[in-house]
């Protein structure tokens, strides 16, 4: 992706996981790990400009791989409100058990 559409992508979306809402400027590792996701996926004739290109967390870049299927922000969002209450029991319980934390 050409810099300035990366710039205008993370620009867009003021350093936070467009789905998550991850701050991906809390570290400089978050920072590095930024990635970028096609609203419409490139496979369903998405593009590739500034419009149709979201900043995101490399966990919900992930999830959306295999979930082309869907076309708006707000449904993608929607998807990983989901998986992220889905998730969440084992998250906690790993929290627990293996930092004593909860």
């Amino acid at each position: 992706m050409a810099l300035e559409n990366w710039s205008k992508c993370f620009d867009k979306g003021r350093g936070y996981c467009t789905y998550c809402g991850d701050d991906l400027l809390r570290s400089i590792s978050s920072f590095w790990s930024a990635q970028r996701d096609h609203v419409l996926a490139r496979a369903a004739n998405g593009c590739d400009e500034a419009e149709n290109l979201v900043i995101c967390c490399p966990s919900c870049n992930q999830a959306l791989s295999q979930a082309k299927h869907l076309r708006t922000v707000e449904e993608r969002r929607a998807f990983i409100q989901h998986l992220h209450e889905t998730r969440k029991p084992t998250y906690e319980k790993w929290v627990k058990d293996l930092r004593g934390d909860g």
